[in-house]
C-alpha cells in the first residue's frame, strides 16, 4: 500500500498525532535529563524549565490534540483511545524502568500505580470524553438530539478521579492508601 493510500485511511492521522506527541514527550524527557550543569551551567535552569514544561504538556494535554484530530477525520473511538493512551503509558513504563535501579521489579511495577500516573489516565479519559461529546454535538443531524450523556459522565468521572488521586488533601489520602497496600504487599 502506498503512503498516499495509507494517508487516506481515517486512523492514519490519529496515529500520526499520537506518534508526534510521543516523540515530543520522549525528546523532552531526554533533554530534561541531560547533565545541563556540566554541559552548559548557564542554561541549566532555563533548559530544565522548558523541557519539563514540554514533557508535562505532552503527557497531560496530548489527548486534546490526538482525539479530536483522529475523530473528526473519521477514526473509530477505539483507535483514538489507543492513540491517546500511548504517551501516558509509555511515560509510565519509562518511569517504571527508571526506578528498577533502586527497587525490585515487583516494587517498580507497583510504583506504576502512583497517583501521578492514575491522575494522568483519569485526565486523559476526561479529555477524551469531552472531545467525544463535542464530536457528537457537531456531527448530529439538524433536529436530532445529540447523544452526549455518556461522554459527559466520563468527563465528570475523570475529573472526580483526578481530584481524588491528586488534589484531595493534596493527594495525601490516596498516598496513605497507596502506602498501606505497599506495606501489605512488600
Amino acid at each position: 500500500m502506498t503512503a498516499i493510500a495509507w494517508s487516506k485511511r481515517p486512523q492514519f492521522w490519529c496515529w500520526i498525532a499520537g506518534a508526534a506527541v510521543l516523540v515530543m514527550m520522549a525528546a523532552a524527557k531526554v533533554f530534561y535529563n541531560l547533565p545541563w550543569p556540566e554541559l552548559a551551567p548557564a542554561f541549566h535552569q532555563p533548559a530544565a524549565f522548558i523541557f519539563v514544561l514540554l514533557l508535562n504538556v505532552s503527557i497531560v494535554f496530548g489527548p486534546s490534540v490526538i482525539y479530536p484530530l483522529g475523530r473528526f477525520r473519521g477514526a473509530a473511538p477505539r483507535i483514538c483511545i489507543m492513540a491517546c493512551l500511548l504517551t501516558p503509558v509509555a511515560w509510565n513504563i519509562w518511569e517504571i524502568i527508571r526506578v528498577t535501579a533502586y527497587f525490585s521489579v515487583a516494587e517498580s511495577l507497583y510504583y506504576g500505580l502512583n497517583s501521578l500516573f492514575l491522575g494522568a489516565l483519569a485526565f486523559t479519559a476526561a479529555q477524551m470524553g469531552f472531545w467525544e461529546a463535542v464530536y457528537r454535538v457537531r456531527r448530529k443531524e439538524p433536529g436530532e438530539k445529540a447523544r452526549a450523556a455518556g461522554p459527559i459522565l466520563i468527563v465528570l468521572a475523570g475529573l472526580v478521579l483526578v481530584y481524588v488521586f491528586c488534589f484531595w488533601a493534596m493527594g495525601q489520602h490516596w498516598f496513605y492508601f497507596y502506602q498501606a497496600v505497599y506495606k501489605a504487599l512488600f
